[in-house]
């Protein structure tokens, strides 16, 4: 008996010393096995590149660009920057698909690994966006392990965040920087003087530029940086670091990106599809908004006022910082798909909230790594992992893939055969 109380004793005392590790690794597990899970739709929705052309041009391009994509060479394609293509073409190379068809020729092999690259590149940037947020939310591993997967799945009850991870497309990974940015220059704006974070701030908002040009439309916002006051020290500083985030740019995209002028000359002819606004283009954006922000929002939200673990300040200036972008964006209108313009500016709210949020909050929370941890396990077995939107986005995306295929299958039999 006194052997068995000393046994429960030593195990005890066993997992109060290592508790920290056991729950950062059951943390990981879990982050990984809902990974695993929702990429099983993408291992579904893999396919080459005749198939997605059916019935996703811009899937198709993408495929077909990612294919040409190197770190050291120019992909051609102008509309999007090509560090997204880079990333997922790195991911192919080093973990491309195995679970191919040998009925396929090696082209077709090719096109189906990096359509899941590409893919797998998206879910990836939209999982690391969410991690972002528990590190803003907490400074403990523990409790930023055990809410990410939270807010990730929030994220995924969005029809829009689903269907741009299952299409190639770079918006996750444009969300993913531009958050990234925002946070740099909310530390800018905290310590104005600081040369490091003036460099980080300007080489981040720099590689988000090389995702995609778009990230001009956070231009305005990026200018509260320097001004006000007007004056000449300020003009310098700017300047400055408009150099640093055009060093950033030339880095992650050289040699494309020293073709300046061809991607001002695309942005141009895209100006066509951008006008001045109305009624329903102002209703439009709302909508889009709301439709991307209604699950993760309040979530943050009260993850922040229950976790929030340490306090923030914030200056006047960074939430003129956060309003900027959202003033620019209601003044267009797109008369192109835009259903997905919306996503990065979801991303800098959701950062600029939380950390305005953790100006006013800090909880110690007795138990909170129990705390944290029947949160999550409340949160699955009410909500799941795997919310309805991704069956039924995947079953969107798989709409005349049938068709596509008997008709793409006669093709090659006539190829064959002559």
């Amino acid at each position: 008996m006194n052997e068995t109380k000393t046994l429960i004793k030593e195990t005890l005392l066993h997992f109060v010393n290592y508790h920290r590790a056991i729950l950062i690794g059951l943390g990981i597990l879990i982050s990984l096995s809902q990974l695993t899970a929702i990429s099983s739709y993408i291992t579904k929705n893999v396919t080459h590149r005749a198939i997605i052309y059916s019935n996703d041009n811009d899937g198709g391009r993408a495929i077909e660009t990612v294919m040409n994509t190197r770190w050291y060479n120019s992909n051609h394609f102008r509309p999007y920057g090509n560090l997204y293509f880079r990333i997922a073409h790195t991911l192919e190379a080093f973990g491309g698909y195995s679970g191919l068809d040998e009925n396929l020729s090696e082209i077709e092999q090719e096109e189906i690994s990096h359509h899941r690259a590409l893919m797998l590149t998206s879910l990836l940037s939209l999982y690391a966006l969410a991690f972002l947020i528990a590190i803003i939310i907490s400074k403990d591993w523990i409790i930023r392990l055990m809410i990410a997967p939270i807010i990730f799945t929030s994220f995924l009850y969005s029809s829009v965040h689903v269907n741009l991870f299952l299409r190639p497309h770079p918006d996750h990974l444009l969300s993913l920087m531009v958050a990234i940015s925002a946070y740099a220059s909310f530390f800018l704006f905290k310590f104005p003087k600081s040369k490091k974070y003036y460099f980080i701030a300007a080489m981040a908002w720099g590689i988000t530029t090389a995702v995609k040009t778009s990230t001009i439309l956070f231009a305005p916002a990026i200018i509260l940086h320097f001004f006000p006051p007007i004056n000449r020290n300020q003009f310098k500083r700017a300047l400055q670091f408009v150099g640093i985030m055009f060093v950033a740019y030339l880095a992650v995209g050289f040699p494309q990106n020293l073709s300046v002028g061809n991607t001002i000359g695309f942005l141009m002819v895209q100006k066509v599809y951008n006008v001045s606004p109305d009624w329903e283009s102002v209703k439009d954006w709302a909508n889009l908004l709301y439709d991307q922000l209604k699950y993760p929002l309040p979530i943050i939200l009260i993850l922040t006022l229950i976790f929030s673990d340490y306090k923030t300040k914030i200056k006047p200036k960074f939430a003129i910082f956060i309003i900027i972008p959202f003033i620019v964006l209601f003044s267009r209108k797109i008369l192109s798909i835009h259903y997905y313009y919306t996503l990065p500016f979801v991303a800098f709210l959701l950062i600029g909230l939380a950390l305005i949020l953790k100006s006013k909050v800090k909880i110690n929370m007795p138990y909170k790594y129990l705390g944290a941890f029947l949160t999550l396990i409340i949160f699955k077995f009410s909500f799941g992992f795997e919310p309805q939107t991704l069956a039924a986005e995947f079953k969107k995306q798989q709409k005349c893939r049938p068709e596509a295929e008997a008709v793409y299958k006669t093709v090659r039999s006539y190829q064959v055969n002559n």
